[in-house]
């Protein structure tokens, strides 16, 4: 009996302890969830209008951030920011819309109101502070965001998602419409995204042109880059590039004027303006004719020299010769060509092209060719036979279309007039082409037509066949 009461205490003890576990207090969204870890994250970041003018104290603008979880927001408020530039940061509190609180929704929306009474006009970004929600079970640790901003929505470099306030008109937004030089210079203009120059520096010459096109890069479309002289008697500007008309130092700005949208840039620069570059001038060396006797041989002391120093040439005819700044290399007979130029650079204009030439005679040969002088179209071909004193194969060729052809060796006659048939050894490195050309008449004698007649002796007959055929002795002609 006692012990049936020992028991039934013990339970009546095990039940309050397991109800006191489940009524204990928990945070909002915390029971029974096995979601993993994760940071809210936004919906939607949405704010109206997107651009005002400044026309009384009242103006205010409307902000709505709508923020997603699996669990659920722990933030009853969260933080909105509006900064202009790097000097002004105004800070607002956006407040949730559900009332009363329930933290069990994965989705909550935030709102609030922004007076502009003591902005000024110019480009403004909103972004928010942290968003916190709450953690999954078994963590303490609740997930908080990064701060957040408006996707983009418009196109306007450097404010694709900010509010844009207007006095009379003007934005006067503080943008860096344009970044340069790309050459070295006292002042320089960036900003904080890539650079697309050429490496080419200006060439500060009389007779010469600088277009800040070159060496200056525009952000926006929205404004013209400019130049402006200040010693137009050294560098005056025509077409909007700098021409470069006397010796001395120019002084110049490239600029953008002020707009509606943009508050004016400009950058003062300065440089000496020398005199005007020339073309160069090349003496090439002479060089006498050469011979094919002891190739590969080389010509030394061939080079072609500027200012000191000796010119790379470009060979144009690499089988026969081949060129270095210093020596000429021969490899075979020809007609050696090497060209020699001077390239543009910041002291010279480009120079001409010079071509230095000259043989490299190959040891010469000889052909034995001929034909007979007629030939009748009836043969149909003929063969041909020349010979090279080289011994080398010699090729065929006739210009006589329709009188004659060749396959191979073998003359093909076609039709009567005039065949014309030339034979070529093309040479060697060491042996100069030979050819020689001979003749022929082709003939087409018309043939009689032939008939068969019938001859009668008594009883006997005996057929007669020829271009003229005549009964024999004794026979007459059948009828």
């Amino acid at each position: 009996m006692k012990l049936r009461r020992i028991l039934k205490l013990k339970r009546i003890w095990v039940t309050f302890l397991l109800c006191s576990i489940f009524l204990l207090p928990t945070e909002p969204g915390l029971a029974n969830n096995n979601t993993t870890w994760a940071v809210p994250e936004i919906k939607t970041f949405d704010f109206s209008p997107k651009e005002i003018e400044l026309v009384s104290e009242n103006t205010s603008i409307k902000v709505t951030v709508v923020v997603t979880h699996p669990i659920g927001i722990a933030s009853e408020k969260i933080s909105l920011h509006l900064k202009k530039g790097s000097s002004f940061d105004y800070a607002v509190d956006l407040y949730r819309t559900d009332k009363p609180t329930n933290f069990s929704l994965n989705e909550v929306k935030f709102e609030g109101f922004v007076k502009l009474a003591n902005f000024s006009n110019g480009v403004w970004d909103l972004s928010t502070e942290p968003i916190e929600a709450f953690p999954p079970t078994g963590s303490s640790l609740r997930p908080v965001s990064g701060g957040y901003a408006p996707k983009d929505f418009r196109d306007f470099v450097d404010a694709e998602n900010s509010l844009l306030i207007k006095l009379n008109g003007f934005l006067d937004f503080d943008f860096t419409t344009f970044v340069g030089p790309s050459f070295t210079a006292d002042s320089i203009i960036t900003d904080n995204k890539p650079r697309n120059f050429n490496s080419k520096n200006p060439i500060w010459r009389v007779g010469e042109v600088f277009d800040p096109k070159d060496y200056f890069e525009l952000r926006t479309r929205s404004v013209q880059l400019l130049i402006e002289s200040k010693t137009p008697i050294v560098c005056r500007v025509e077409n909007n590039v700098l021409k470069l008309v006397a010796q001395g130092d120019c002084y110049y700005k490239v600029f953008t004027n002020k707009t509606n949208n943009f508050l004016a840039k400009e950058i003062n620069l300065s440089a000496t303006v020398l005199s005007a570059r020339t073309k160069p001038e090349l003496a090439l060396p002479q060089i006498q004719p050469q011979n094919v006797l002891g190739l590969p041989k080389v010509l030394k002391g061939t080079g072609v020299y500027y200012q000191g120093y000796p010119l790379l040439p470009e060979n144009k005819t690499p089988s026969i010769c081949i060129a270095n700044r210093e020596n000429i290399t021969l490899y075979s007979g020809g007609i050696c060509k090497i060209e020699y130029s001077v390239e543009q650079s910041g002291t010279n204009l480009a120079s001409d092209i010079y071509l230095q030439t000259f043989e490299v005679a190959r040891d010469p040969q000889s052909i034995a060719f001929s034909l007979p002088a007629t030939a009748n179209v009836s043969s149909k071909s003929l063969a041909l036979a020349a010979t090279a004193s080289s011994g080398s194969v010699v090729a065929y060729s006739t210009t006589s279309t329709g009188i004659c052809s060749i396959t191979g060796s073998t003359l093909n006659l076609l039709t009567s007039g005039n065949c014309s048939v030339t034979a070529t050894q093309a040479g060697t490195s060491t042996l100069a082409p030979v050819s020689a050309t001979a003749n022929i008449t082709l003939t087409a004698t018309k043939v009689a037509a032939k008939k068969t007649i019938t001859c009668v002796k008594g009883k006997t007959t005996k057929k007669v066949t020829g271009t003229n055929p005549k009964c024999p002795t004794g026979y007459k002609l059948k009828k």
